[in-house]
């Protein structure tokens, strides 16, 4: 089977291509992964940990940001998140909650968790219509809700998945 893309391809150049492409994806919306948000050891194995970004402090260097998260500039929807760790976890849950302008929600309904079955690395997609709101403007980050969690000397990161919504 030729797909449409493949057929355009042939008969357009590939800048007609790739503008027709973006003329597309503005009208039903695009998506973009925000982070790696950090939860570096030493969290709360019992308790709420805010994510956190990093940024360049030099040439060759890094720092985490604390308390800030993107802002973004247009209304959408958080359909997808992951959660790693460096090494498995031993007991308790981890949790993964998304954070929109500061206040703290399910993903899922908590779907997003490290717990005896998913060791190490849990993840989640939505379809768009299921995905958490947000509103142009607003700011989204992460935290993790740790019960009984050990071992709290692990690296743990996340990353979410928005889709805006069309123009």
């Amino acid at each position: 089977m030729v797909t449409p893309i493949v057929a355009l391809d042939g008969l357009l150049n590939r800048a007609q291509v790739n503008n027709a492409l973006q003329e597309l994806a503005e009208l039903t919306g695009h998506c973009e992964t925000l982070g790696p948000f950090f939860f570096p050891n030493g969290f709360s194995g019992t308790g709420t940990t805010v994510g956190r970004t990093i940024f360049a402090t030099s040439a060759t260097a890094v720092s985490f940001a604390t308390g800030t998260n993107p802002r973004v500039d247009r209304a959408g929807r958080v359909i997808g998140a992951r959660l790693t760790a460096d090494g498995n976890r031993t007991a308790g849950t981890l949790t993964l909650r998304v954070r929109i302008s500061g206040t703290g929600t399910d993903f899922d309904a908590g779907s997003v968790v490290l717990n005896g079955t998913n060791l190490a690395g849990s993840s989640t997609l939505l379809a768009f219509s299921s995905g958490l709101a947000f509103a142009d403007g607003d700011t989204i980050g992460c935290e993790i809700v740790g019960a009984g969690f050990t071992p709290t000397t692990l690296n743990i990161r996340a990353n979410l998945l928005v889709k805006y919504e069309a123009f």
